[in-house]
């Protein structure tokens, strides 16, 4: 039982990181310093994802 907390610590630390890497990508892109293409590869995601990712964070 014991474990059960930290296992939803590192569930949380590792969400956290993902968006922590979401945002960072979504930062360059609007910044011109990354291509969509690009960032979208780097997060795993489809270019079309990536998309309304930063459709999101308007």
């Amino acid at each position: 039982m014991c474990d059960l907390g930290h296992d939803i610590f590192e569930d949380g630390k590792i969400k956290g990181l993902e968006e922590g890497k979401i945002r960072t990508l979504i930062q360059f892109v609007k910044s011109g310093m990354l291509e969509k293409n690009t960032a979208a590869s780097v997060a795993g995601v489809s270019e079309e994802e990536f998309s309304r990712y930063l459709t999101m964070s308007e």
